[in-house]
């Protein structure tokens, strides 16, 4: 199977999975924004903020750079990475 093929069948089963999970610790981290503390609605809003940066990096620009970059350099010169079959 082409590598453009496989970026995009894992794309396609681990988008909701990521986004799900981002979206709540995101959600999470704005609750701090109730805070009285200045410090700690700072700390909220911004790690929120950067972890929907993280998603949007995620979803765009990770699976864009596996299809531009040749398969062969993911992983190439370390032993052990080879390609195995699932057992069974």
């Amino acid at each position: 199977m082409p590598h453009v093929a496989l970026v995009r069948e894992t794309m396609d089963e681990m988008c909701c999975p990521v986004a799900n999970t981002t979206l709540t610790t995101a959600i999470g981290f704005a609750s701090f924004a109730f805070s009285p503390l200045g410090p700690v609605q700072a700390f909220g809003l911004f790690t929120a903020l950067g972890v929907l940066f993280s998603l949007g990096w995620s979803l765009t620009v990770i699976p864009a750079m596996l299809v531009l970059v040749p398969p062969k350099w993911l992983g190439a010169g370390r032993p052990g990475l080879g390609r195995r079959r699932a057992p069974g």
